[in-house]
């Protein structure tokens, strides 16, 4: 979990306070560990109240949600395209939200470098 490159957190269920994220979602976000924990997803800035709400209720009728598109922020208040997923599990006898996010506009940019190289490549 540490250590996947994909960028993870996680959320108690019922409160949306943060109880780990991983170093991905560290870097993603420009947050630290120590800084997350204990914070909720709208505290952060991550989230807005009501998207936070909309969620919950959608992963009441389903056991996860998908999220494309979402504009999402950092701790600088930089707004980037991303997609998330979410997904309500259980840990012992607590409900945790397990949150994935990709920054679309990252791996967008990165496809585009590598047309870019792959099509200077094959002109040269």
């Amino acid at each position: 979990f540490k250590y996947t490159p994909i960028p993870v957190l996680i959320s108690q269920y019922e409160t949306g306070i943060i109880v780990d994220a991983n170093d991905a979602f560290l870097e993603l976000t420009g947050f630290s560990l120590k800084q997350l924990v204990g914070m909720t997803s709208y505290e952060a800035g991550l989230m807005l109240m009501d998207e936070r709400s909309n969620l919950i209720a959608a992963l009441e009728r389903q056991e996860m949600v998908e999220i494309h598109h979402s504009v999402l922020l950092n701790r600088s208040g930089v707004n980037f395209n991303g997609t998330i997923k979410v997904q309500r599990v259980i840990l012992g006898d607590q409900c945790y939200l397990i949150t994935v996010a990709c920054n679309v506009d990252k791996v967008q940019s990165h496809f585009e470098s590598s047309y870019q190289q792959e099509t200077y490549s094959h002109n040269n």
